[in-house]
């Protein structure tokens, strides 16, 4: 393809997109889409914050880490009508980022509700760590572990993110087991996270858990002396089940696991009513995960005006006037930049191989300049000696080969050096336009 077809094809893809998200017709439409399928969304917000949830709650007491510093209860938002003059500039709507807890101050209470509940029927289990997470200043040498960045960031965002992503638990096996490689984690420990992370994302459809499970939606499996069977996999791929009394007797599982402590007697009967909780439903999990997954439904509806968000009328009205539809035609031009530079280094290879070449640094790229979203901290905070084994572990481990990874990191990471600027650039001009 030369040039001017490239030009010609990316300005093409410049109006669709313009047509199908920006303009006034396709917010008009977008709207009446959302108003119609509002019943579907709502299902897949239920199943996506209530498994993301419960799934941070897992994490935190596995590695002892405070809730408040897991990405996922930083993504709560304050969205509020525009003033007149900001909207005469484009804002539809204003939306800031804030953390849960701030947005929600009885979330507090409701976790130090949680804890007090496990610490009054888990103490001496809970006791039995050695040592707590560190902090600089804060904790005692000698009675704390300190992880490196990466690790951190690894356990509070991106293995939560890459676990609730819509791939094969094939697919994220291998970013697990490439995260391993890098960053020289200990197999065992991650393994049994990622076996008991699949866990909570299959129990959705496949066992109905008490509180947490869909009618019509989620499978009923037969008990098994009492407990429910849930289908699971560790790392290699190995079908295995987990047996659970109750959600709480799956968070704790794997840390009783860990301590070598059966926990069975204590959950057999249910989890029972601590006095002095204040929460009635005695259960602040369940409070947290319906408080967040309201929030984010109450914003269905404002999706098709944030999604437009930052253009003037005119911009709604003639294509060719939208910002918006150039900075998106820079990040095609970017990516068909990447395409080329695949396509020249990898001349003799099979297109359909190259293609898959396409992806894998196309995904390096985005996880490392994406302006939006959560969960690529671990890959930012990571040495380029690191990111280089993670990256070629991941895809060697989807069957492409080495040498040809090898030789496109290095080419990779100078589109990064080059392109990364440009497309955060454009961003800037864009909200320096908008917020003056």
């Amino acid at each position: 393809m030369n040039y001017s077809e490239l030009a010609k094809k990316i300005l093409e893809q410049k109006e669709k997109y313009w047509r199908k998200l920006l303009s006034q017709e396709a917010v008009e439409e977008n709207i009446i889409t959302a108003l119609t399928m509002i019943d579907y969304y709502r299902l897949l917000y239920d199943l996506t914050i209530f498994d993301s949830i419960y799934s941070t709650i897992f994490m935190s007491l596995t590695f002892r880490v405070p809730l408040g510093e897991f990405s996922t209860l930083k993504l709560c938002y304050d969205v509020e009508l525009p003033s007149p003059e900001e909207y005469a500039r484009g804002k539809l709507l204003s939306i800031e980022q804030v953390h849960c807890f701030e947005k929600y101050p009885g979330m507090k209470v409701w976790l130090s509700d949680l804890f007090y509940y496990m610490m009054t029927h888990f103490g001496p289990l809970l006791a039995l760590v050695p040592r707590e997470k560190g902090y600089y200043d804060v904790s005692y040498y000698g009675y704390a572990y300190y992880d490196p960045a990466q690790s951190e960031y690894f356990i509070k965002s991106t293995a939560l993110k890459e676990s609730k992503r819509s791939v094969s638990g094939r697919g994220y096996a291998k970013i697990f087991k490439s995260m391993i490689q890098a960053l020289n984690l200990d197999y065992e420990t991650v393994d049994n996270v990622f076996t008991y992370l699949r866990a909570f994302d299959r129990a959705k459809l496949e066992s109905a858990l008490s509180e947490y499970s869909w009618s019509g939606k989620t499978r009923v499996q037969e008990e098994v002396e009492g407990k429910i069977p849930i289908p699971t996999e560790d790392l290699k791929g190995e079908e295995k089940e987990i047996r659970a009394y109750s959600l709480g007797n799956l968070w704790l599982d794997l840390l009783a696991k860990m301590l070598e402590v059966d926990i069975t007697p204590i959950v057999k009967e249910g989890l029972p009513q601590v006095e002095g909780v204040v929460d009635p439903s005695k259960r602040a999990d369940i409070a947290i995960a319906d408080m967040i997954s309201r929030e984010q439904k109450l914003r269905l509806l404002s999706l098709p005006l944030l999604a437009a968000n930052y253009q003037r009328a005119e911009e709604r009205a003639k294509f060719y006037a939208s910002r918006r539809a150039d900075i998106y035609g820079a990040s095609r031009a970017m990516y068909y930049a990447i395409k080329e530079m695949i396509d020249r280094e990898l001349g003799d290879v099979p297109k359909f191989m190259r293609n898959q070449y396409n992806v894998a640094v196309q995904q390096l790229y985005a996880r490392l300049t994406r302006d939006s979203g959560w969960g690529y901290e671990a890959y930012r905070t990571m040495t380029p000696e690191e990111l280089k084994v993670q990256w070629i572990e991941e895809w060697a481990g989807k069957g492409l080969d080495r040498e040809i990874l090898e030789r496109l990191f290095a080419r990779a990471m100078q589109l990064v050096k080059y392109l990364g600027p440009l497309r955060a650039a454009s961003k800037l001009a864009q909200h320096a336009i908008y917020s003056r």
